[in-house]
């Protein structure tokens, strides 16, 4: 065991002996593998092992890069990953290089999360470290950039728990996405607030709209972001752009199921 690091040393025990674990997308278990371990997708999990392909470690990587449609995924984590596969780990660390093909960095974040959210760096610190294009996310107001996590983080884009925090914005719940944790905001997610903070500095226009009126719009906008588009997922000059869609949503006036985050 001395060849194994305390990150996944930790990731194993939480790997039960029976069942299996449910990792974001994926599903481990010990069954089925004598000595070893099993990988597939978690919808996969009561398929017969016969019917699932196989995949090494490049194939896996392939598999992650790509969605159902063949359309690139840029972040690894978000909720489209392809059905039907299963790998097999002969050992903890082969264990270790599948799940590092699928979420990178994974392990070694559940690992440096097990004490919560003190492994976190919170939006504000993160971003006043940033230079060139990225220095303008720090100048979103708390409002604005919660607004902005909120929608470039929801469970239907992002299957990893955010820790990092906003002022109005606290981590999000332990049950309310997966284990695979979020220490710090993402790439994309610097993108998004820097078209966030474009967008706050945007003059207001102020609408003058009948109840049935902003019903119609919300109701229109609220089934955008599950259709299915040719809009890439970083494309945030467009838009329709699904976590565009989302943060124009919150913007609205308050409704019962979607309330706006409160400045």
């Amino acid at each position: 065991m001395s060849s194994i690091s305390p990150a996944l040393e930790f990731f194993l025990a939480s790997v039960p002996d029976t069942d299996g674990l449910g990792f974001a997308q994926a599903w481990i278990s010990r069954a089925g593998c004598p000595g070893g371990f099993e990988v597939r997708h978690v919808l996969d999990r009561h398929e017969d092992t016969n019917a699932l392909r196989p995949l090494n470690p490049a194939e896996l990587r392939k598999l992650a890069h790509f969605d159902v449609n063949g359309a690139f995924r840029p972040l690894r984590s978000s909720p489209d990953l392809v059905q039907g596969w299963i790998y097999k780990a002969s050992s903890p660390q082969a264990l270790e290089e599948g799940i590092q093909e699928l979420y990178p960095g994974a392990i070694a974040d559940f690992y440096s999360a097990r004490e919560g959210a003190g492994a976190a760096i919170s939006y504000r610190d993160y971003c006043n470290r940033q230079t060139g294009m990225y220095r303008i996310t720090a100048m979103l107001s708390d409002m604005d950039a919660a607004r902005a996590a909120k929608a470039c983080c929801a469970s239907r884009f992002c299957l990893k728990r955010r820790l990092w925090t906003i002022p109005g914005l606290p981590e999000d719940g332990a049950g309310e996405k997966s284990l695979v944790p979020c220490l710090e905001p993402c790439a994309l997610m610097m993108e998004f607030a820097r078209k966030a903070f474009r967008v706050s500095e945007e003059p207001s226009i102020n609408l003058s709209l009948k109840p049935s009126e902003l019903e119609t719009i919300l109701e229109v906008l609220r089934s955008r972001p599950d259709e299915k588009t040719e809009i890439r997922h970083a494309d945030f000059g467009h838009p329709r752009n699904p976590r565009r869609i989302e943060m124009a949503l919150m913007a609205l006036p308050a409704t019962p199921a979607e309330p706006p985050i409160a400045g």
